[in-house]
């Protein structure tokens, strides 16, 4: 599991942390809370290019998460309407950290069963 922490939008910023355990995760949304809260720097989690967790401050203690639908699941009918796309507004920073917890200790298809 890897950690980003990148400017998006101005592209000004980028730091790579190549080999992250849950116990970097209080590190790592503390520096995001503190060191970027005024810039458009988002936290980002991965295992792969296509199997990540985006992590935005968007307000005081309010966290923006997004990821992509990658594991298929359901009949085919509920995947073909299903947005790929998944978006979360999370209230206070220990749910966030919960979410981010569940993101690297399960398989991706439960971690989407769990949040999506």
């Amino acid at each position: 599991m890897k950690a980003e922490f990148t400017d998006f939008i101005e592209n000004t910023y980028h730091r790579e942390i190549d080999s992250i355990s849950i116990s970097d995760l209080d590190g790592l949304l503390h520096e995001l809370t503190t060191q970027h809260k005024d810039a458009s720097v988002s936290l980002v989690l991965s295992r792969s290019d296509a199997d990540y967790i985006s992590v935005d401050l968007v307000g005081e203690n309010v966290y923006l998460v997004q990821f992509e639908r990658i594991a298929q699941n359901g009949s085919f009918f509920t995947r073909l309407f299903k947005s790929s796309n998944i978006s979360k507004t999370i209230d206070g920073l220990s749910a966030t950290k919960q979410l981010a917890h569940d993101y690297m200790v399960n398989e991706r298809l439960s971690f989407e069963k769990m949040h999506s």
